[in-house]
């Protein structure tokens, strides 16, 4: 499992397993999706202003989880919703595949040790 998410020539570091990232991840898309939610019950934005807020929002994403400022290094100073949401599906994968990493190594154990029960149970012993 990769502990670096590698975007724009650059790495940031990111566990799931470790709880400051997984409250970081989790406090963020908290965020995001008040934003969204928000963003959605206005009305009368012009295009432009619903670009400019959508890029902010996934900015302020990236911040949350890497710190303040590092939304605009991860997806540039113009607001390009192209960037800014490639950049987000980009870390929403790299993210999927460290839940997915993670999982598979829980139930590797887990099988392990379950061998290890099953063994002793038919020979009649303690682990």
């Amino acid at each position: 499992m990769s502990n670096f998410w590698c975007y724009g020539g650059r790495e940031y570091p990111f566990d799931i397993s470790e709880a400051e990232c997984m409250k970081a991840v989790g406090d963020s898309l908290s965020a995001l999706k008040t934003a969204a939610d928000e963003l959605e019950a206005r009305v009368g934005l012009s295009p432009h202003e619903t670009i400019d807020e959508q890029c902010e929002m996934i900015g302020a994403f990236f911040d949350g989880i890497f710190g303040d400022g590092e939304g605009e290094k991860i997806c540039g100073k113009r607001h390009s919703l192209e960037k800014y949401s490639n950049a987000y599906v980009e870390f929403i994968v790299f993210l999927s595949s460290q839940v997915e990493a993670f999982a598979s190594m829980r139930e590797s154990i887990e099988a392990r040790y379950a061998d290890r029960i099953c063994s002793a149970e038919a020979v009649g012993t303690d682990i």
